[in-house]
């Protein structure tokens, strides 16, 4: 009586799991075990604990079938995940590239900078444009940013790291030429799981043609030794 009960719940189980009928789970069990075994009728029978004249070498038949049938899932479950997963992947990729293929050309300045210790995360590359700097000099001078700030700025600039509220500014910056330029920019702040303000992400934009516009004379503070 319990191996009719282990069966009928594993035939049940493996039902539920594929919502096959009894006829196509009859087929399933005949193609995984190479040989014909008991009818659909019988399996159902089993299932619902109605057996009329149970079979030691029929329960091992339906035992050893719903094992095959049982891994042969598992196995396909697996390789549809493994499929899955690389085609989420190869989506990621190209997204990630078109991504960065369009922040890269992108004619504003894109830039992350971590707070501590102080770093640029990234900066894309219209940055030479805009201030004559290339990313890697400000990758390897993280207060770079600090050197070529005009100097009336610098204030609001060093005040803007140390206070998280500022989200659009406008500054004027020192390019590498010692020409003075105004920018327009946005800042988010980004913050970790525990809420602790951990870096900056911005856009800029040069709109020192706009204001000029207005009559304002170019300004030059000279080369900056930076």
């Amino acid at each position: 009586m319990p191996r009719k009960k282990e069966i009928s719940r594993e035939l049940l189980s493996l039902k539920k799991k594929t919502s096959w009928s009894w006829e196509k789970m009859c087929r399933e069990f005949h193609r995984v075990m190479g040989q014909e075994g008991p009818s659909h009728t019988t399996l159902f029978r089993y299932a619902v604990g109605k057996a009329h004249r149970p079979n030691v070498l029929t329960e091992r038949y339906v035992r050893d079938a719903i094992g095959k049938v049982t891994l042969e899932l598992v196995q396909n479950e697996l390789s549809e995940s493994e499929t899955k997963r690389r085609g989420v992947e190869h989506r990621l990729q190209q997204t990630e590239i078109r991504f960065r293929e369009l922040v890269e050309n992108a004619k504003d300045l894109i830039y992350r900078y971590r707070l501590d210790p102080p770093a640029y995360e990234y900066i894309n590359p219209v940055v030479k444009d805009m201030l004559g700097y290339t990313p890697e000099e400000f990758y390897a001078n993280p207060k770079l940013l600090l050197k070529i700030i005009h100097p009336e700025d610098k204030p609001a600039l060093e005040r803007d790291l140390r206070d998280p509220t500022t989200e659009h500014v406008t500054r004027r910056w020192i390019r590498k030429d010692g020409r003075v330029i105004r920018c327009e920019g946005v800042y988010v702040h980004i913050y970790d799981e525990a809420g602790h303000w951990i870096a900056i992400e911005g856009i800029a934009r040069d709109i020192t043609e706009r204001e000029q516009g207005k009559n304002e004379p170019t300004e030059r503070m000279g080369q900056l030794a930076v």
